[in-house]
């Protein structure tokens, strides 16, 4: 079925919102923690002088040198650690570092307000205090505390065998929990450590585990957790009794995995969870809950039952998912997760995707709903009608941008999901408050994300119908206007007029292009299908606004190209909607034969010859054609054209191809891109695919 009007959303709740609440320019926040009280604690890296350090901040100069670089030096990267009030403002900032590259990658807060951060450093003047172990080697990871204003140390030291330290978790007691890797042996190992030797083999590195007293000067357990092959931790959580959960890649066959995981023996890397006891002297399980493809952990958290919360990505297709999922079928190349063990590690309560992209951190709100941020590539992440930003904002050449989504596994229909507008990230963070506010460090800023309904007729962003790519617009092109009171809670579709045209009300709701009308299919709370008017033609830009029973939201200003080209997609899926030759749905099972003909349909494509009236259906006695002939490609071979025009019995704006598979093309077990170009333009991000045989 085409992907031409509707998908299915969750009913509207609420219209949340996205705010920034504070920022540190030229810095990298790469962590983020908040106390009861609402306080927030960042940490990350800046290479300047550029950090609003505050009045007795423990470090207040930049020490950054010259660092080595592929083909030239560059400045080294001093670590800071900051902490804001409830409202956003500046507590105290202070840098952390010596005169080589100091990268903090985690942080926590204990009740008192002293924040414990754990990083990476080649600095041989990184500060650490009287009680620091010996170090030897230029390059360690290190944990530092700092006292609840940012004037001081209360301990810091490097930690000795430890390559780098990812995760850090804190006790009631004040003791430290760090996850890390090794690159060899050297780490010093307490008796009844979980595994006592290096495993790796030359050039891999082993996972590391490590816990130290409140004061930071004694080792209370330091475990290996590795194979022979490549292992490594990037998270590290705690339960209301000191267990220690973990969680990490690796491809190691012969990692220790409790009874009844088993490892498959390939070359792809999976993700594992392990569950250590307080003392760190036994695994209480090690699992790789996995697909066949691959996988990568990012995070992980405990509820007060001890199930363990889990986040990243995955590509593959068979990775488990259970009943519940809000999303059941993967769509991109690589799908953020989210997985919940059982408390003894025996099985899964709840898996699934979430949507392109890959999940970079993992909370429990006050309601014990789960909230994963990460970033996302995906032009068509799913978004729930509640959500503030339902538009990848990113720039065309970079793609990357924040997701957020809250999830309650036994109610999906509430989900809430929503784009964060952080371009260039991989890395957001996040962190839950009272009331249901959550935050998100990403480069540079730190978000309030909440579900505070807006009032009235708000439209957010207008995006291509066939693949979710946002501005610019074209004449003829089909698209989704998002936002919140747009047109009838219950959802209503065009039905074309006795002279065959779908006019411009649709239930009370009208859009407007610069006082044009625009064809509505579509009417919704949360959304509105409709057609860019053909006059738009020459111009360059637009202002577009929604009327909803004579009442009018905001205009957007959107730029006006000739051309969008864009094909539409079979479902939620990467896969072009195509019919082969004999009239039969493309699909795995049924690929097209090399040499026959497939059509498929777009749109985009601008202006068409002769011209057509708006929201005018097509007929085969009717036909007009875009000024351009498209060009396709398959996988980078060039397709013979037969046909580019009108769809017989559907919309003006969409437009039909019917082209040759390239007799030269081998046969491909797996799906290979299906190219449009328009007069030289081509959308990048527009991967959509066929399969071939």
């Amino acid at each position: 079925m085409l992907r031409l009007l509707g998908i299915l959303v969750a009913p509207i709740l609420c219209m949340g919102s996205v705010r920034t609440l504070a920022s540190l320019p030229k810095t990298e926040i790469t962590a983020i923690a908040v106390t009861g009280s609402g306080a927030i604690y960042v940490t990350g890296y800046i290479t300047s002088a550029n950090l609003p350090v505050t009045a007795g901040a423990f470090q207040r100069d930049y020490h950054g040198g010259a660092c080595p670089g592929v083909e030239l030096p560059h400045p080294c990267a001093d670590g800071f650690a900051a902490k804001f009030d409830a409202s956003g403002h500046l507590v105290y900032a202070t840098y952390l570092g010596g005169a080589g590259d100091d990268l903090p990658q985690a942080i926590a807060v204990d009740a008192n307000g002293n924040a414990y951060i754990t990083g990476n450093t080649s600095s041989n003047d990184f500060p650490q205090t009287a009680n620091h172990f010996s170090d030897s080697s230029p390059n360690y990871a290190f944990v530092t505390k700092l006292n609840s204003s940012g004037t001081g140390l209360v301990f810091s030291t490097k930690l000795p065998g430890v390559a780098e330290a990812s995760a850090i978790a804190i006790d009631v007691l004040g003791q430290t929990y760090i996850g890390g890797t090794a690159r060899g042996p050297g780490l010093p190992v307490t008796p009844g450590a979980i595994q006592s030797e290096f495993h790796g083999a030359a050039g891999y590195r082993d996972g590391v585990v490590l816990k130290l007293d409140a004061g930071g000067g004694q080792i209370l357990f330091a475990t290996y957790l590795g194979g022979s092959r490549e292992d490594f931790i990037t998270a590290v959580a705690l339960d209301s009794e000191a267990n220690v959960y973990v969680g990490g890649d690796t491809n190691s066959v012969d990692f220790p995995f409790t009874q009844g995981w088993l490892n498959t023996n390939d070359d792809y890397t999976h993700y594992f969870a392990a569950k250590l006891n307080a003392s760190g002297t036994n695994l209480l399980y090690a699992v790789r809950p996995g697909g066949s493809c691959g996988e990568h952990l990012a995070a992980i958290t405990v509820d007060r039952a001890g199930r363990a919360f889990l986040t990243g990505w995955t590509c593959s297709a068979d990775y488990p998912i259970t009943a519940e999922a809000i999303v059941r079928e993967i769509g991109e190349t690589y799908e953020a997760f989210a997985t919940v063990m059982s408390a003894d590690g025996s099985s899964i309560e709840y898996s699934t995707y979430l949507g392109g992209g890959a999940g970079t951190s993992i909370a429990l709100d006050g309601q014990s709903r789960i909230v994963v941020a990460g970033y996302t590539t995906d032009l068509r992440f799913p978004t729930s009608a509640d959500g503030p930003l339902r538009c990848n904002s990113a720039a065309p050449d970079e793609l990357y941008d924040g997701f957020l989504v809250r999830l309650n596994p036994a109610n999906p229909f509430s989900t809430f999901a929503t784009y964060l507008d952080i371009p260039r990230t991989d890395h957001p963070q996040l962190a839950t408050l009272g009331g249901g506010t959550m935050l998100v460090a990403g480069p540079e800023i730190i978000l309030a994300v909440d579900s505070i309904r807006a009032t009235g007729i708000n439209l957010v962003c207008v995006a291509n119908s066939a693949n979710g790519w946002p501005v610019p617009v074209a004449p003829g092109e089909l698209i989704a206007l998002y936002g919140v009171g747009l047109g009838p809670v219950a959802r209503e579709w065009a039905v074309p007029d006795a002279s065959g045209t779908i006019a411009t009300e649709l239930a009370g709701t009208r859009v407007w292009f610069d006082g044009f009308p625009a064809p509505i299919l579509m009417a919704g709370d949360d959304e509105v299908r409709a057609i860019v008017p053909f006059e738009l033609s020459g111009q360059l830009q637009v202002r577009v606004e929604i009327e909803r029973d004579g009442a009018k939201s905001g205009e957007l200003a959107l730029a006006v190209s000739r051309a969008v080209p864009a094909i539409f997609q079979s479902d939620t899926t990467d896969r072009a909607a195509v019919l082969n030759q004999d009239g039969t749905v493309n699909s795995a099972a049924n690929p097209a034969k090399r040499g026959t003909v497939i059509t498929f349909w777009a749109t985009g494509l601008g202006s068409m010859e002769p011209a057509v009236p708006d929201g005018s259906i097509a007929s085969a006695d009717r036909l007009s054609k875009p000024a351009t002939t498209p060009e396709v490609g398959f996988f980078g071979w060039p397709a013979e054209v037969l046909y580019s025009g009108s769809a017989p019995g559907m919309v003006a704006g969409v437009v039909q191809i019917n082209a040759r598979v390239p007799e030269q093309m081998g046969p491909f077990a797996y799906p290979v891109d299906l190219i449009l170009t328009y007069g030289g333009i081509y959308i990048p991000t527009n991967r959509v695919t066929v399969n071939v045989q």
